[in-house]
């Protein structure tokens, strides 16, 4: 396996990020991945890693993925200004006029009446 560019860790858990490149059209167009994972100790002493996290670890796994992914936007942001291309599966700001009054929002709810979800993120043209 090919060594990350980057790798982002909170105790035992890490983001790490792998780019590739592809030709299309003549151009080279980098390619960024995410790997999340926890490493631990079997036991006999020997490095593992896994992609199941305990209740302890999800906070962590949160923080190093939005590490990574405000890296690969400052990324994307560079490789643009280089002028090569960038991937197509960037995240698309929202089209159309907003809601207004009295469109309703069916958006699910928690049991206790909060706000659902927070985002973590920003989207940046």
């Amino acid at each position: 396996m090919s060594r990350p560019e980057q790798t982002f860790k909170a105790g035992a858990v890490r983001a790490s990020v792998f780019l590739n490149t592809i030709e299309r059209g003549g151009q080279t167009i980098p390619i960024r991945k995410v790997v999340l994972e926890v490493r631990y100790r079997d036991k006999d002493g020997q490095w593992k890693s896994s992609s199941s996290f305990s209740l302890n670890e999800i906070p962590k796994a949160t923080t190093v993925l939005q590490q990574a992914y405000e890296y690969l936007l400052a990324q994307n942001a560079s490789d643009r200004q280089e002028g090569g291309s960038y991937t197509t599966d960037q995240p698309t700001p929202p089209t159309g006029p907003a809601p207004g009054p009295g469109s309703e929002d069916h958006t699910p709810r928690p049991a206790d009446g909060g706000a659902g979800p927070r985002l973590i993120g920003t989207y940046q043209a």
